[in-house]
């Protein structure tokens, strides 16, 4: 899972807390937690990553699932 954070943001209490939320979340449908994996990136690092066509991130353009916000898909993204 990546979460795709404001530039800039502290991202040391919001890793600690969504962490958590999640391992929560795993254990309650009766999954495994070490089966799931969570970086955490801003925005300058996504379109840096785009603009030298990150291969990690053509695979993840393609076949990804917007759970929340915005789909990051505009010229600001890229």
């Amino acid at each position: 899972m990546i979460a795709i954070l404001d530039p800039g943001r502290d991202v040391g209490p919001f890793h600690r807390g969504f962490t958590s939320k999640l391992i929560d979340a795993v254990v309650a449908e009766g999954d495994s937690p070490p089966y799931y994996s969570l970086q955490m990136i801003d925005a300058d690092y996504l379109r840096d990553r785009r603009r030298i066509r990150s291969f990690f991130f053509q695979e993840v353009d393609r076949d990804k699932i917007v759970l929340a916000g915005g789909d990051l898909e505009g010229d600001e993204y890229r």
